[in-house]
């Protein structure tokens, strides 16, 4: 034990040192005191090291390969905290575990507890790592929903999210682009919309995008652009509610709040309003599904 403790502060004292090199060692050498609060405090600061990459990347790798709860929390708190360049990083060294110690599972179950930590950073943190770990496991399960799709981080909270769930047609999706951009309203505005267009999106479900999303907290309403966007001659985008169960106060609120359905189609030139009044709560999701309902072919077709 004295022998062990020794180690432990000689990693504290090497994650101070000013060579990256002995800071990596000291992330490899901590991670499996991720529960010791000290190791933890010296840990987290070596996965958001600001001067070495190498640091953030090789400490994100030796957690993974511990994959406890406590060393994915660790991990998760440093998602949350992450400026982009990061995040990357942090990825990074989780995959390069995965690669090598198959630890997949495990981290997915972590993930799963973090879940309902009442820290909201933790909680976000773990969403993005859930979706890295199965990005990292996914295959199309057997009634085809695809269930390692990206996490999609870095959205401007003013931009609408449209995720492209078809690649059948790429003229098709270049018409819908092209419909999305052009400024709405009255005065008018200029659009501002977060484009997902990547293979790996090629068949998602509806519950694999709200998975895929549910880390952004400030999202509403998310646009998928799918088979029937593509086919449709006004590219008509499925509009779906984030909105849960468990946000909402009891069986009856949510019901009052999804009497018309999670989802509902609307004319490109419609996903900008029903974004932004959305996002500042003037107007309800259900509102804009019950004039869906009321139109002839269910489009809502914007003010």
């Amino acid at each position: 034990m004295p022998e062990m403790r020794s180690g432990w502060e000689a990693a504290l004292a090497e994650a101070r040192s000013s060579s990256w090199s002995q800071r990596v060692r000291a992330g490899q050498d901590l991670a499996r005191f991720a529960e010791v609060p000290d190791a933890a405090e010296a840990l987290l600061g070596l996965l958001l090291d600001a001067e070495a990459t190498a640091v953030t990347r090789q400490t994100a790798e030796a957690l993974t390969r511990v994959g406890t709860v406590a060393a994915v929390r660790l991990i998760a708190l440093a998602v949350a905290e992450a400026d982009d360049n990061q995040a990357d990083w942090l990825q990074t060294g989780v995959h390069d575990a995965f690669v090598e110690s198959g630890r997949r599972q495990d981290i997915a179950a972590a993930c799963a507890k973090l879940a309902r930590e009442p820290e909201a950073a933790v909680r976000r943190g773990a969403a993005t790592l859930s979706a890295w770990t199965q990005a990292a496991m996914g295959q199309p399960d057997a009634a085809g929903s695809v269930t390692g799709v990206p996490a999609v981080t870095r959205r401007d909270e003013f931009a609408a999210l449209v995720v492209r769930t078809d690649y059948d047609d790429d003229q098709a999706w270049r018409d819908t682009v092209a419909a999305l951009m052009e400024p709405w309203g009255d005065r008018p505005y200029e659009a501002r919309v977060h484009l997902v267009d990547d293979q790996a999106w090629a068949g998602a479900t509806v519950d694999d995008v709200l998975t895929a999303v549910r880390a952004d907290e400030d999202l509403a309403v998310v646009f998928l652009a799918d088979r029937t966007t593509m086919q449709d001659a006004t590219h008509a985008l499925l509009a779906v509610t984030t909105l849960t169960r468990e946000e909402c106060v009891d069986d009856e609120d949510y019901e009052q709040l999804t009497e018309f359905g999670r989802e509902f189609r609307t004319a490109p030139a419609g996903v900008h309003d029903v974004h932004a009044n959305l996002s500042i709560g003037n107007l309800g999701f259900e509102e804009y599904a019950a004039w869906a309902h009321d139109d002839p072919e269910g489009i809502y077709r914007s003010f």
